[in-house]
């Protein structure tokens, strides 16, 4: 019975969707309100601590601003002024755009108004300094710009403070919510179960109750009563159970009745169908005979099929013997099998055992020297045999149960009928059983003779084709190699720098490699050598005729041949090349000429500047021992006046060390190329060294020497000596080179990583040709001139090498007839000041490292240092004295540390620093140590270096102290008034008196 549209399924379907519906969307709603809460709380904390962010940096820029410009009006150093008006500026800037996202916020007014009264004292304050008023700085600075700074700073720490507030108080918010969500699940659950409640109420009226009631109904109808349901049930699918109970029982009666009477009436039919039933079991007897029959030859005819699929398709041959053999005894079910075939067809002597099943595997591929009995039966009659045995032990199985076995031999024949060998099969508990279709196993087994016979043939194939692959595969192994070697031969040849022609005896080119397009670039293989020849004859300088030569060489069969010339390449340069020629014999026996061309352009260089090299040094070593040996001769042979003599000798002099100075630059360019100049590297600053330089050069020769060199020190770390030397180099060429002027300008430039130095001149210039080999040796500009402008050609040689060796570079811009500029870039020296730090002058760099890391473990700020010049020079710009000096005695440079512990304790506002003093050295007899003074001897520990460095920084030792060998205490204290060291005590002992200075304030030395 179909329900009716609207019936209980749709009802209950619609209550349960509509439940879980509303319940849905009461999830959703409160998942949504919440998600909308969190997002906008996290949105505005973020926003507040993005303001929290820029109010934070406008603190520091405007904090940066108001110290750089206090350290201005402090120190006058214009990098405090910009770096203050660069805060400055970020600060306006941060605070407009802190405006502009807060347009309606009147918090920020005070804050504007009371920073852009503060900035607006910049330029007063300047003008100020520049006037040198401090006394009204300090005026406007107690009574206008410190109320000004700290009612900035108050707006600034309010407006963060609100903000921190505005945070604060959206967390809580964020927490109450957080708090509110814990409640959520148990208000779901409690809906849950009240939609539960409401369905399950509903289904116990509308379902369960029905039910129930028709369960009773039909267990007392299964009992054999007939009763009926009342209909009060609505038009449902409740409602069309009850009609069908109803009707099953109505049905029931009927059917009951019916019933009874059939039983009567089968009784009647009994006794007829017992005689029909006796007649047909007889005939399905009969059938069941035939069916098994038909049934064992299907079977039959299935296990051929199958054998049949198995004797083709294999490529391993123990594939083949496994798939069939198996199949063949299935199908003439055996219980073990054995294959025997003869090597050589008609010996069985030579037969061997190939496969077997139902034996052991160790005897596969056995061989079987005599055969005997039913086995060579086969063999030799070429029937079937059959023969019954016993077993032996190991053949009656695990229970022993088998006492015979049946051997069956069957041959196996080729093509031609020859037996192959025979196929063994073996049955185990039988006496003689007998092969129910004898025919059927023979053409089993010669089927099998002729699929054994084809897969021997497919088995000899695969094993050709696996050879041919072998072969193959060498066959492209070799022609790899010999195209690799072949590759490598060539890449061997054109890396030769001579060039390569091989030729036959006809000339015919059958080789050349890369090089060779230096001579002919439009030389190639197949082309004819006398082509190459005339190409020579037409570009040689010397015009030769070598290809008159060639054709002779080719003829005669000369072994060797040898020539060379001058050829002129396409750009106009010349090239010289020598050619030389061998014969060979070629494969063929056949006698080849190669032809190789080796380019000596550079060796003839070599020879020219080594005739320069000549013709300048007898020219410049001459040219002063002229003048020597002439006033020497004028000295020694003549009676001269003594104003005469010393003007002579002041020329030998000169002369003396203009040689002397030629040597020295002919040993430094060798030292500095072999690698062998040693460089004492310390950081000292430019400005003085060049204008020194300068200093001695101007007026000299009529020549003003202009200086522009920046304000401060200019620090490099370099050979004070060597820039001294490149200075006096580049100035004496820029006066060389630029007759009849009269100045040359010396330059200090700034290029931001590196200090650059220019010597510029208004002379001569230099010809764009000459430029590549300014820096050569021996080289001169105009060379060939008559020597107007003297010179060994080595100075900016030499100058190149020290920039480099010291890591800088030199160049050079020159306009011909203008004159140039010669610029050294050298980099950068930072000074690091010794301001409360722990420093460390040694030049053993592991021993420093050590040094360092000993007290970097104590949390101590370490400044390591090699040369004494280095920390003198931190030492003149510190601020504040350094914490503890360790300084080793012997370091590298001019000064020692002895030099430094001078300066150190000489300067009333570092005296009292504490020194340890490492030396390899044993403590000198002059020396007598104080209380912040001490003396390690090398090697040391470890701990006791820490020991003693502790026990002098955290000493609270009040003076300073000094020994001096005498006992006169008014002759000392005499002494130190005259020098200004008044402020001490005396303690007189008896073999010395020790001064104790009265320690000052670092702070306040005054």
């Amino acid at each position: 019975m179909n329900p009716a549209r609207g019936g209980l399924a749709r009802r209950v379907a619609l209550w349960t969707i509509a439940l879980f519906l509303i319940f849905g969307i009461i999830i959703f709603m409160v998942e949504w309100f919440f998600k909308q809460q969190t997002a906008d709380i996290t949105n505005d904390i973020n926003i507040h601590l993005d303001q929290q962010n820029q109010i934070q940096d406008m603190d520091e820029d405007y904090r940066t601003a108001v110290s750089d410009f206090r350290a201005y009006l402090a120190y006058d150093r214009n990098e405090f002024l910009l770096e203050a008006e660069t805060s400055r500026d970020a600060f306006t800037e941060r605070l407009n755009t802190f405006k502009q996202a807060q347009a309606e916020d009147s918090r920020l007014d005070e804050l504007s108004s009371k920073s852009t009264e503060y900035f607006s004292y910049f330029p007063v304050m300047q003008t100020l300094k520049q006037q040198n008023n401090q006394a009204e700085i300090n005026r406007i600075s107690q009574t206008i710009t410190t109320s000004l700074v700290q009612s900035v700073n108050s707006e600034l720490d309010r407006l963060m403070q609100i903000e921190r507030q505005e945070v604060n108080d959206l967390i809580a918010k964020s927490r109450h919510l957080n708090s509110l969500i814990l409640f959520v699940p148990l208000v779901l659950i409690f809906l849950g179960l009240g939609t539960a409640i409401i369905l399950i109420r509903y289904l116990r009226k509308s379902i369960i109750h029905p039910i129930a009631q028709m369960e009773q109904v039909v267990e007392r109808i299964s009992h054999g009563e007939y009763i009926h349901l009342e209909d009060t049930f609505s038009k449902d699918e409740i409602g069309g159970l009850v009609g069908g109970i109803n009707h099953m029982s109505d049905q029931l009666k009927e059917r009951h009745q019916e019933l009874e009477e059939s039983l009567r009436q089968m009784g009647e039919q009994h006794d007829e169908l017992e005689a029909q039933n006796e007649e047909i079991l007889m005939q399905q007897q009969e059938q069941e005979t035939i069916l098994e029959r038909l049934t064992e030859r299907e079977t039959q005819l299935q296990l051929i099929n199958s054998y049949q699929e198995k004797l083709t398709g294999f490529a391993q041959m123990n594939d083949f013997l496994e798939s069939s053999l198996r199949a063949l005894m299935q199908a003439t079910r055996h219980d073990a099998l054995m294959l025997v075939v003869q090597d050589e067809i008609g010996n069985p002597a030579s037969s061997r055992m190939v496969y077997s099943i139902g034996w052991p595997r160790t005897i596969h591929g056995e061989a079987i020297e005599h055969l005997f009995g039913p086995a060579l039966q086969v063999l030799e009659e070429k029937l079937p045999v059959v023969r019954s045995r016993s077993l032996s032990m190991e053949e009656k199985g695990v229970h022993h149960g088998y006492e015979r076995a049946d051997d069956h031999y069957y041959p196996i024949f080729n093509e031609e009928m020859n037996v192959l060998g025979f196929v063994l099969f073996t049955t185990y508990g039988s006496l003689m059983v007998h092969i129910k279709d004898k025919l059927m196993t023979e053409g089993l087994i010669g089927q099998f003779g002729l699929a054994y016979q084809a897969q021997l043939a497919s088995e000899e194939r695969r094993k050709q084709s696996v050879r041919l692959e072998e072969l193959n595969l060498e066959l492209e192994l070799e022609k790899r190699m010999l195209k690799q070697q072949r590759d490598t031969i060539q890449q061997i040849i054109d890396s030769l720098h001579e060039g390569l022609v091989l030729c036959d005896p006809e000339g015919t080119i059958s080789f050349c490699n890369q090089q060779v397009s230096r001579v002919n670039p439009e030389l190639s293989t197949g082309a004819n050598i006398t082509s190459l020849a005339q190409y020579l004859d037409q570009h040689t300088v010397e015009h030769t005729m070598l290809s008159e030569q060639i054709q002779q060489l080719l003829t005669n069969e000369t072994k060797e041949w040898k020539t060379q010339f001058s050829l002129q390449g396409r750009d106009g340069s010349i090239y010289y090349m020598e050619m030389y020629m061998n014969m060979i014999k070629g494969m063929n026996l056949e006698n080849y000429h190669l032809f190789v061309f080796r380019d000596r352009t550079e060796e003839e260089q070599a020879d020219q500047l080594k005739n320069e090299f000549v013709s300048i040094v007898s020219h410049e070593l001459r040219t002063p021992l002229a003048s020597i040996l002439g006033f020497v001769e004028i000295l020694l042979h003549r009676e001269v006046k003594p104003e005469k003599a010393k003007k002579y000798m002041e020329t030998i002099h000169r002369e003396a060390n203009r040689l002397s100075n030629l040597i020295s630059d002919f040993l430094d360019l060798q030292r500095m190329e072999s690698g062998k100049q040693n460089y004492t590297l310390v950081p000292f600053d430019m400005n003085p060294i060049i204008q020194n330089v300068a200093k001695q050069w101007d007026n000299k020769q009529g020549y003003t020497i202009g200086i522009d060199v920046p304000e401060g020190v200019c620090l490099v770390r370099a050979d004070s000596d060597r820039i001294t030397q490149i200075m006096h180099n580049l100035i004496s060429n820029a006066i060389k080179y630029s007759p009849g002027q009269e100045r040359v300008d010396i330059r200090l430039m700034d290029g931001d990583t590196h200090w650059i130095a220019a010597v510029q001149d208004y002379g001569l210039g230099i010809p764009e040709e000459s430029k590549p080999h300014m820096f050569g040796k021996f080289y001169r500009v105009d060379n060939s001139d008559r020597r107007q402008i003297g010179g060994t050609g080595l100075g900016l040689a030499i100058v190149k090498e020290i920039v480099e060796d010291l890591g800088g570079e030199v160049y050079f811009d020159s306009i011909l007839g203008k004159g140039s500029t010669f610029y050294v870039k050298l980099p950068k020296f930072h000074l690091r000041t010794l301001d409360n730090k722990i420093v460390v002058i040694e030049d053993d760099e592991n021993l420093a490292r050590l040094i360092g890391a000993t007290f970097e473990e104590q949390h101590y700020e370490i400044l390591r240092m090699d040369t004494a010049e280095e920390a003198l020079l931190a030492l003149e710009y510190s601020e504040q004295p350094p914490l503890l000096c360790l300084v080793d005695v012997q370091l590298h440079g001019p000064q020692n540390g002895w030099d430094f512990i001078q300066v150190l304790k000489n300067n009333k506002a570092y005296r009292h620093v504490p020194v340890i003093i490492s030396s390899a050295l044993d403590q000198p007899d002059n020396y007598a140590e104080t209380s912040n003074e001490r003396y390690l001897q090398k090697p040391f520990s470890v701990e006791r270096l820490l020991e003693l460095g502790m026990h002098l920084i955290q000493s609270e030792t009040k003076s300073a102290g000094l020994v001096i060998a005498m006992q006169n205490e008014d002759t000392v204290k005499t002494t130190l008034q005259k020098n200004g060291l008044g402020e001490a005590e005396l303690q007189v002992n008896e073999d010395f008196i020790q001064v104790d200075w009265i320690k000052e304030d670092p702070h306040n030395p005054e």
